[in-house]
């Protein structure tokens, strides 16, 4: 409409002058509407372009806030096209529709959660994984402290309620330090092997009553022995992974040899003072005879807790000793250990990317153990069997990727068990 209004001004403009004007004047009067013709039609011409540019822009908007309805992408306000000059015709500004890689470009980028270090390594010191190939060293320490204390009667029970003859109170306190180290293998990510060399000190307090014929009057003993301990070696091997729906499980098979001092044939002493004390030579750090054991450990990792159970056999074999009485001399036979089998079971969750804890809990069943002397009848060793149940709290923390610190601590819940089981252990992954 503006280029109809100023081409009908120049045509009246000129239809009223031009009987007034001479040639000249006429011709220079042509020229110029020629020319502000021409700079009109361009300029109509670049502002329907721009027309052009900006509906596709508009639609370019509009497709991209129905592909993302939840976060809608306002759409950019209409550029402002200047008006060219007199003597110019600018061009109008060029706009670029968003693309698909720049729409992809605004999304959040979601990043996948990094294992937690210190959960990965509680579970190892729990035996419940694998720490993959490669090489890992484990120096360990361990503290247990055993106190065992019982009453000796040496008479009768008279009218169901007073007792006629001596009474003595025996009461032995045990502690057991052991400074091993463990040294594992991956050979592969499911199959691992390990060996375990264990350095024992053991402290025991024997304490008695009776000295001089009186009840109250007590003598004591203390014996001590350091020596090296039972070696054991073992594989762990994954036989299923862990899914949505079953747990991981791991196979592990161990061995136990006779390395340490043996229990069997250590010779007593009475205590000359008090003939109620009778304490052994010496004591000792090992089991004496050959075991090998075998489990099944389960592993679910419910985020952020790791549940874990496991079930153990133990079978120790029989072995002939040339002496396996403690009385004087040599008097040789057959020792038939008790088997075992082991239940046990708890969680480990993160604290943070650092620090985790562990709480389980096992139940150990140990079978009587039977002795044959050369040339007698097998007999069974009186409170042999024991029933170990402990509760166990534990604390990690990796330091690195590679390098880590565990503690536990382990409360005895039965006479059997250990009153109380501190272990600190420190795993360098190669």
């Amino acid at each position: 409409m503006c280029l109809a209004l100023a081409l009908g001004c120049a045509v009246v403009g000129g239809a009223s002058v031009s009987h007034a004007q001479d040639p000249a004047e006429l011709q220079q009067e042509i020229n110029e509407l020629r020319e502000l013709l021409d700079t009109m039609m361009k300029r109509d011409t670049a502002q329907r372009k721009a027309i052009l540019v900006l509906e596709k822009r508009l639609r370019a908007v509009e497709s991209a806030q129905q592909a993302r309805p939840a976060a809608p992408t306002p759409a950019p306000a209409p550029p402002t096209v200047e008006p060219p000059a007199p003597t110019e015709v600018q061009p109008p500004a060029q706009f670029e529709a968003p693309t698909e890689e720049r729409v992809a470009e605004d999304e959040p980028v979601k990043k996948a959660p990094e294992p937690v270090t210190s959960l990965e390594a509680a579970k190892e010191a729990e035996g419940v994984a694998l720490a993959g190939t490669g090489l890992t060293f484990e120096p360990g320490f361990r503290y247990a402290r055993f106190d065992r204390a019982s009453i000796n009667l040496s008479g009768f029970l008279a009218l169901d309620a007073i007792f006629l003859g001596q009474i003595s109170v025996d009461e032995v306190e045990t502690e057991i330090l052991t400074w091993d180290f463990t040294t594992r293998y991956g050979i592969t990510d499911r199959l691992q092997v390990d060996a375990n060399v264990p350095l024992v000190y053991r402290f025991s307090n024997f304490r008695s009553g009776g000295v001089g014929g009186v009840p109250t009057a007590l003598s004591e003993i203390d014996l001590s022995k350091f020596d090296l301990g039972d070696v054991s070696f073992g594989a762990s091997y994954r036989l299923i992974e862990e899914t949505r729906d079953w747990p991981e499980i791991i196979v592990t098979v161990r061995g136990d040899a006779p390395t340490g001092t043996s229990p069997f044939g250590i010779e007593t002493v009475t205590d000359p003072t008090n003939s109620n004390l009778i304490v052994p030579e010496e004591l000792p750090t090992g089991d004496g005879v050959w075991g090998v054991s075998g489990g099944l450990t389960f592993v679910k990792t419910v985020d952020p807790v790791v549940v874990f159970a496991n079930a153990r056999y133990f079978e120790r074999f029989s072995r002939r000793f040339s002496d396996v009485s403690s009385a004087t001399g040599d008097q040789p036979g057959t020792v038939d250990p008790g088997n075992a089998i082991e239940l046990g079971g708890g969680a480990a969750f993160a604290l943070n990317e650092r620090m985790s804890m562990t709480f389980s809990y096992s139940q150990r069943l140990i079978d009587d153990t039977f002795i044959e002397l050369d040339g007698g009848e097998r007999t069974k060793i009186i409170g042999s069997d024991a029933n170990v149940g402990v509760v166990n709290m534990g604390l990690t923390w990796a330091f690195t990727d590679t390098f880590s610190m565990t503690t536990n601590v382990g409360f005895g819940v039965t006479s059997d068990a250990a009153d109380v089981d501190v272990s600190l252990r420190f795993p360098y992954r190669f």
